[in-house]
């Protein structure tokens, strides 16, 4: 019952974590967006600005992503072995 309990347990944390990688994921996305949009309008200092944040954010939102894939595969590992 204990390793039944504590597999769940473990389980039930890897899709907490998944959510909120998912979470990252569309806030940093919503992030560049709102970037993208200003630098239509502003001066070519704030563009170069704003270009430098919006590698910056990609650059997050890549390592957000392979977190999300390195979840996913706990997530598949602890249902095979559930199996």
């Amino acid at each position: 019952k204990k390793v039944v309990k504590k597999i769940i347990q473990s389980s039930q944390e890897l899709y907490r974590e998944l959510s909120q990688n998912h979470e990252f994921e569309r806030r940093l996305m919503e992030m560049i967006e709102i970037r993208q949009s200003e630098k239509l309008h502003c001066s070519d200092a704030r563009a170069s600005e704003l270009n430098k944040e919006i590698l910056v954010l990609h650059g997050r939102l890549g390592r957000c992503r392979k977190a999300i894939t390195s979840v996913e595969e706990k997530i598949q590992l602890a249902e095979k072995s559930n199996r």
